[in-house]
Formats: structure tokens, sequence, C-alpha cells
């Protein structure tokens, strides 16, 4: 097993996973030096979350062999290597406490009970979360929540650490996306609401609120252009400003009532109805679409 507290080599070869006769990983090769900082970049379906499912332990590759330091882990349980994993969603215990949370993987590794409270509280402290440690994850800001999901995930000082990063520049990155100001965002079913030129915004699955004001990010595919919103119904006001000839589509250029720019993929006689009209049109999406980022934040 690798040490706890230090940092392991990986290496993946001929790593692939099927799931009945769908391949959702092919062949994959690499090497992970000690210490190194490794991204994987590709467009949703590519395999990055199932390869991280893999070097953690939570599935078993189809294909290959993968090895730690040396040794092949390929079929050792998740619990028996040192892989710290913070997950998109955060996966934290609802029913257990933030200390609870956070001692959990050593509970499950059986340290002593002086050891568990050290460390937990190092942790507690290390994350800025002195004074919540008897609270539940739902009386948490998303933020919080964040940070519980970290320290659980380094109390054991892992030595692989596997994360999600979600910033704006990775989101711009990965392809053109939608941003827009998110006022007084709270902690909601599910999920998170919060005030989007002064429209009440719902976010479903992983919504956490990154602080009272964040980016409300959405893909333009996601986006559709419709006369008016239904109740309940995610949606703001634009009007459509330029458009640009693609085949089969049209890409939209809209501006929002309070100057926010925003693209939108459209059949061609949505787009030349929302141009004819000159005024304003409703950009809606669906709840689960949106995901939220720091406000500013890079």
């Amino acid at each position: 097993m690798q040490q706890p507290g230090r940092a392991a080599e990986i290496k993946a070869i001929g790593i692939g996973k099927s799931f009945g006769s769908f391949r959702a990983l092919d062949d994959l090769t690499l090497d992970i030096g000690r210490g190194e900082f490794l991204t994987l970049l590709g467009p949703s379906g590519s395999g990055k979350t199932t390869f991280l499912m893999i070097l953690a332990g939570f599935v078993q590759p189809t294909d290959g062999r993968l090895y730690s330091d040396g040794v092949d882990i390929t079929e050792r349980p998740a619990e028996q290597r040192a892989a710290g994993m913070v997950f998109q969603g955060y996966a934290l215990f609802p029913h257990m406490s933030v200390e609870a949370n956070i001692a959990f993987p050593l509970k499950v590794r059986k340290k002593s009970s002086a050891e568990i409270k050290r460390r937990v509280g190092e942790m507690i402290e290390r994350v800025g979360l002195k004074g919540h440690e008897k609270k539940l994850p739902s009386q948490l800001s998303g933020g919080q929540q964040q940070r519980v999901a970290l320290a659980r995930a380094l109390v054991f000082e892992p030595g692989v650490l596997l994360l999600r990063p979600a910033s704006r520049f990775v989101a711009e990155f990965l392809g053109e996306i939608n941003m827009l100001p998110l006022k007084g965002v709270r902690n909601a079913d599910n999920g998170a609401t919060g005030l989007c030129e002064d429209r009440t915004i719902t976010l479903r699955g992983n919504a956490s609120a990154v602080g009272s004001n964040a980016i409300l990010a959405i893909r333009p595919e996601y986006m559709s252009i419709a006369p008016e919103a239904a109740a309940g119904e995610n949606g703001i006001a634009a009007t459509a400003v330029a458009s640009t000839y693609l085949g089969a589509a049209t890409r939209l250029d809209l501006t929002t009532r309070q100057g926010a720019k925003v693209t939108v993929s459209v059949p061609n006689e949505v787009a030349a109805s929302a141009l004819s009209k000159g005024n304003s049109v409703w950009l809606t999406w669906p709840a689960e679409k949106g995901f939220l980022l720091p406000d500013g934040g890079q």
C-alpha cells in the first residue's frame, strides 16, 4: 500500500472500460510522475471520469493494468488505495456532521480515536471550518461543503489526489459558454437558487453555491429561444443583435436587458423570427444544465 503523505508514481497500460456494448474508455496508456499535476481534458463522454474512477478503485477496468510505485493495483479495492477523491457533486454523507464526514476515511482505515481527533481537528483548522464541526452538510453553504469534501480527501494523507477543477478558465477553455451574473445564491433542494437579472433561477445536480454572488455558466447548445418563459422555468429576456448562418442552424448573438452577451445555436427559422421581431425574446434552459463558477475568479 502507498505510504501516507508520499506522492505516488502512477502507470496506466492499455486501460479500457466497457459497459455492455458501450466502450467508455479505450487503450489509455500514460505515466504520472511523483508530485506531478496532470489535467485530463476532453469533451463530455470522452472517459475522463471513468479513468478517475478506475484510478480510485471504484470501477474495475475491462482491459489493461494499473500500477502505483511499480506495484500492480488493478484489482486492489478502493479502501486499500492511497487515493483521495473530491467528487464533482462532493458526495458528502447527509446524515453525518462535518467532523464525522472528515473522519470517515480514518475510521475505515481503523485509526485510533486519538489520531482521528487530532487529524480531523487539524483539517478543520486548515480549511477554515472551525465552529462548524457539528453542522450537517445541509446547514452549510456550497463553498463550505466543497471544503469539507477537500478535507475528507486530504485527511488520510493520500499519495494521489483526484479532483474535477471548476473555474472560469477551464469552462471557457473547453468550448464556448455563456456566463451570466447570479446574485443571492443559496442552497435549495438538490441544487441552488439565485437571481439573474431579477428573475429567480434554479439549478439542479452539481449546483452548490460558491458564494452569495456567482457566475451562472450554460453551454449555448442547452439554451433555447421562446416567446415567453413558462411559470417556474429558467429564463431571461434578451434582444437578438446579430446572426451567423451555419447551414443547418444559425448562431444568434443576443444582449440581455442588463447588457450580458449570450450566444445560442438555433434552427434557422427560429433565428429569423427572433431577428424580425426587433424586440425581446426569452432565453430558457433546463435547471440541470447550468452550473456555478466563482464570481470573477479564474
